[in-house]
């Protein structure tokens, strides 16, 4: 704060009809009871305000004119119009002048009955870092006994800081920045004016309705301007501000304010329109708050998942249509389908949380599935389902997805490779699936000789094997012959084809027939011959063979009477 001045300034004062003057009077006495700006020697070549209002600088007021009811208290501005000169190394005065004086005590007309009073009592000051910005002077109107309205002239004057005035500022006698400040008697019976609440969807035009009491045979008029709250300007809605006119015989006008839409579910926001500075009307509702109701209402739906291979990981993605700045919930969870939970899949359930500031609009479920030893069919479908949203809806139709599952195990046939039995047995063949599977696998099978005749040395045979799912062996059992041939051993092959949800890794098995026959030789007496003659022994062989036999054979030479004698009797052999 600056102390009271002492020693001698000058001022200066120009109102319409007063004569221009220049009073050189003890500062000690003038600023006895106001805080102001010190005294000091005029500079002797120029002054900052002298260059200043050469260069267009001027004290601007935010209004020309202000109505004030009686007990009311309203403010107006002031500023300057462009930054103070170089030389200008302290703070600037706009002092206050109330009807053409100065009333540094804030009260007017007097103390003990003042119409009105102001503060700050002297005025604002200004330097180079707050030029343009408004500073307020507050107006308050007193309650009186009469049943007059007052007009009152609030005006400026610039002050440097040796308490020198520029003369060019008020020339002609123009007082800088004038406000008319019309007291509105409250003994009389004005109408006042109050604004409604209003609510729209966002995107709509939100429409306050402003009401006069009472029909008023004067214009009346009030200012009107938006405020955020949670909503926000320029996001929410459109800032309107400017001034409503009812003319007599009117009592209600309206203010429209655009709202804005947007793809962002967010809670009802709200936003004020306030009243100000009546003229010839009382505020008796003075703001008015607009509600705007959000209609995005988020929706969530889930995606397929791409197949996988059995052992790898399903994922699923789950999308918000819009953001949010309120958490929106789902629940999802596995379901059973061809693909069984535990056995092809691990159960899966959990909540996604979506919304708030910068939050994903998709986000990824992941489920494992499970690697087997079983061939299965390609494609075994499960399912994830989303349920029990908050704070948004699941999309009609996309509320569940499908995993597929392929499997990586390829079940193989495969025949015994050699079997081998005696004739009259049988020869039984094992027919193996690897992996097992879990759908029916069948194969066709077909007996053919090799050296083994069909039907001759086995009963030929033919089929279809069927593996029921779980199942790796079946058996093809061949009936082999039992003759009194003494024969080699013989084979025969069975042969595996047509295999139906399995590969052929060995599809041909040999059977082996050994023969269990034989034979026995055995030598005939030869019947009595005439010397001379030949004797013929039969040699026979007890059963057939299809195999050369061979035996030796020689004479056995007898001795003693009657026997016949080598040489003498037959040829030796």
């Amino acid at each position: 704060m600056l102390s009271s001045a002492r020693g001698v300034g000058r001022f200066c004062l120009r109102w319409p009809g007063l004569v221009v003057f220049a009073v050189v009077i003890a500062f000690s006495a003038l600023l006895s009871t106001l805080v102001g700006p010190q005294s000091h020697a005029q500079s002797q070549d120029t002054n900052a305000t002298d260059i200043w209002v050469d260069d267009g600088g001027n004290v601007e007021a935010s209004t020309s004119t202000l109505t004030i009811n009686e007990g009311e208290t309203k403010s107006y501005s002031v500023r300057l119009t462009k930054q103070p000169h170089e030389g200008a190394d302290q703070d600037w005065w706009v002092m206050i002048v109330v009807d053409g004086h100065r009333r540094p005590a804030s009260h007017y007309p007097d103390e003990k009955n003042p119409i009105v009073s102001w503060s700050p009592s002297i005025g604002r000051t200004f330097d180079k870092g707050d030029w343009d910005r408004w500073k307020d002077i507050s107006i308050t109107a007193h309650q009186d006994d009469d049943d007059d309205d007052h007009t009152i002239i609030f005006s400026s004057e610039l002050w440097d800081h040796d308490a020198y005035c520029p003369p060019d500022l008020h020339g002609g006698g123009t007082p800088l920045a004038m406000v008319t400040v019309h007291i509105i008697d409250d003994d009389g019976d004005l109408p006042s004016l109050s604004i409604d609440d209003t609510s729209v969807d966002e995107g709509e035009e939100a429409e306050f309705v402003v009401k006069l009491s009472k029909v008023s045979d004067e214009t009346v008029t009030v200012r009107y301007a938006t405020s955020g709250g949670t909503a926000t300007e320029g996001t929410d809605y459109t800032r309107e501000t400017g001034s409503l006119t009812f003319d007599p015989g009117q009592t209600q006008k309206s203010v429209e304010v655009q709202t804005r839409e947007d793809e962002r579910d967010e809670p009802n926001e709200e936003f004020s329109l306030t009243l100000s500075n009546p003229d010839r009307a009382a505020l008796s509702r003075g703001t008015g708050t607009g509600t705007i109701t959000d209609d995005d209402d988020p929706t969530l739906s889930i995606a397929d998942a791409t197949p996988v291979v059995e052992g790898g990981t399903a994922q699923f993605v789950v999308t918000m249509s819009i953001e949010s700045t309120q958490s929106v919930t789902v629940t999802y969870g596995t379901r059973s389908g061809t693909a069984v939970a535990g056995q092809d899949f691990e159960t899966t359930s959990e909540t996604l949380t979506f919304g708030g500031i910068n939050s994903s609009l998709t986000q990824t479920i992941f489920v494992p599935t499970i690697d087997d030893l079983i061939d299965e069919e390609d494609g075994k479908e499960f399912t994830v389902t989303l349920s029990s949203p908050s704070g948004g809806t699941i999309k009609s139709g996309e509320g569940t997805a499908t995993g597929t599952i392929n499997d990586n195990d390829d079940a193989a046939l495969s025949i015994a490779d050699l079997v081998t039995v005696g004739e009259g047995t049988t020869a039984r063949f094992d027919v193996t699936l690897d992996p097992t599977s879990d759908r029916i696998v069948t194969v066709a099978y077909q007996t053919m000789g090799v050296t083994a005749t069909e039907d001759v040395d086995y009963t030929g045979a033919n089929g279809t094997l069927t593996f029921s799912p779980g199942e790796s062996i079946e058996t093809i059992d061949v009936s082999t012959t039992l003759d009194e041939i003494a024969e080699s051993d013989e084979t025969f092959t069975v042969t595996l084809s047509s295999p139906n949800g399995a590969t052929l890794s060995n599809s041909s098995g040999t059977g082996t027939i050994t023969d269990t026959d034989v034979p026995e030789i055995s030598i005939a007496d030869a019947a009595p011959v005439v010397e001379g003659g030949t004797a013929e022994f039969t040699v026979t062989l007890s059963m057939q063979s299809t195999r050369e036999v061979t035996v030796g054979f020689q004479t056995v030479d007898e001795t003693g009477a009657g026997k016949a004698t080598p040489i003498a009797d037959y040829n030796k052999m």
